[in-house]
């Protein structure tokens, strides 16, 4: 092995990580589908998913957070609290209960937004630069490859056994990853680090300072703008596709899992 796959601390991470993407794409598939075959209502499915994206506002908040405290302790904490909050889709089994997926799917949202960033700064501090990239083109490449399988085994489960053994499946994917975590060792930079003593900036000096760069080079601006408005579109895709598989195709929710997949697919397609 050669590169970042020569080190045994990354490919305990990396295993844990990719089952851990298994499951996460499995549930947050299964969280729409489930909430449509309660309520066969599309706008209510398509809420989880708005539930989902609201918490990537808070992007800087968790960025900031990640670089202020131990990621490796950040990450292990995370994990543990959301396999906790996922258990409690284990109670859904009305519509009653349907704000019970809407919490989980915002609680999940956070939990994303937190891995992702103190993901990233423990692989920095864990590998050496020339590494990192292709770690990090490793990662995408097998997150890309999980929305092939994951959202088929998703809707297989949610379809033998409910919304509750995807849940489970989820939860062990988190221990997993808990482990793979735990048998890492690594000293972090940054606030949280021991190999760092200046102390970063306060949270609303390093805000204002991005959002005046970003007004001060105007293609950067554009750019934002053009991406934010494009996403505030995107998103309805994902309510009508539900009317889509109900209405135009006559096939049940969990028709979405197929249809994911083959969305996957042509995604690993595109990129080879």
């Amino acid at each position: 092995m050669r590169g970042a796959f020569a080190d045994p601390r990354f490919r305990r991470l990396l295993v844990g990580n990719t089952l851990s993407t298994f499951g996460d794409t499995a549930l947050y598939l299964t969280l729409g589908i489930w909430a449509k075959a309660l309520t066969d209502s599309n706008a209510a499915a398509g809420s989880v998913f708005l539930a989902l994206g609201l918490p990537a506002l808070f992007n800087p908040l968790t960025g900031h957070l990640a670089d202020r405290v131990p990621r490796k302790q950040l990450l292990i904490v995370t994990n543990a609290v959301t396999a906790a909050i996922v258990l409690a889709l284990l109670a859904v089994r009305t519509r009653d209960q349907l704000w019970i997926i809407y919490l989980v799917a915002f609680c999940y949202g956070i939990s994303f937004s937190v891995l992702n960033s103190a993901g990233a700064g423990l692989r920095k501090d864990l590998l050496a630069g020339e590494h990192l990239a292709a770690a990090n083109a490793a990662l995408q490449s097998i997150g890309t490859g999980m929305r092939i399988v994951a959202p088929l085994a998703g809707a297989g489960l949610f379809i033998a056994f409910g919304g509750g053994a995807v849940a489970v499946l989820d939860v062990v994917t988190f221990a997993i990853a808990i482990a793979a975590l735990a048998s890492i060792k690594v000293t972090e930079s940054g606030s949280g680090g021991a190999s760092d003593a200046t102390q970063p900036p306060p949270f609303r000096r390093e805000v204002a300072a991005g959002f005046r760069h970003v007004r001060s080079v105007p293609l950067l601006l554009q750019i934002t703008a053009v991406t934010a408005a494009a996403f505030s579109v995107i998103g309805l895709n994902e309510t009508i596709i539900f009317a889509v598989i109900g209405q135009g195709l006559h096939r049940p929710p969990s028709f979405l899992g197929v249809y994911s997949a083959e969305i996957g697919r042509a995604s690993c397609r595109e990129r080879v």
